[in-house]
């Protein structure tokens, strides 16, 4: 290829290039166009048909006390579910024994704390052997009252 020939295809790539730079950066696009033509309605809807349409799409509307009212129950009720279970203390069984049965039958949440509590009261050495029937909505108090 001589330099005449070189030159004029690097001079017709310049060009192109040119127009193709030019038409990408500065040139909008018909859907650009349209875009810009096109405007959105303004709908007016009054509070009542708002919720109506929320109702409909099965929204529940809520004011906002009654909303915080409901926040407030959540935070402080904690929905337990009574558990009752007969608990059986045998010949022998420490304090520590009784604890881990009442736990792993789910009428206390920690017996490290109801073996701390049987202690602070001097209740360890008057457990009585027997079947007792317990549930977790009992106090530590009532439990050593039942089980004493």
């Amino acid at each position: 290829m001589s330099k005449k020939g070189l030159r004029g295809l690097a001079t017709g790539l310049f060009i192109a290039t040119s127009v193709l730079g030019y038409m990408y950066f500065f040139q909008t696009t018909q859907a650009e166009t349209d875009k810009k033509e096109e405007t959105m309605p303004e709908i007016q809807l009054s509070s009542e048909e708002m919720m109506a349409i929320l109702e409909e799409q099965g929204f529940i509307i809520l004011e906002e006390q009654q909303y915080n009212s409901l926040l407030e129950k959540t935070a402080t009720e904690e929905e337990v579910e009574r558990i009752e279970a007969t608990v059986t203390i045998e010949q022998g069984m420490s304090s520590t024994d009784v604890a881990l049965a009442l736990e792993e039958a789910e009428i206390i949440s920690d017996h490290h704390e109801f073996i701390t509590f049987v202690e602070e009261q001097n209740a360890s050495s008057q457990i009585r052997r027997g079947e007792y029937l317990l549930h977790n909505e009992m106090s530590f108090e009532e439990i050593i009252e039942i089980i004493t």
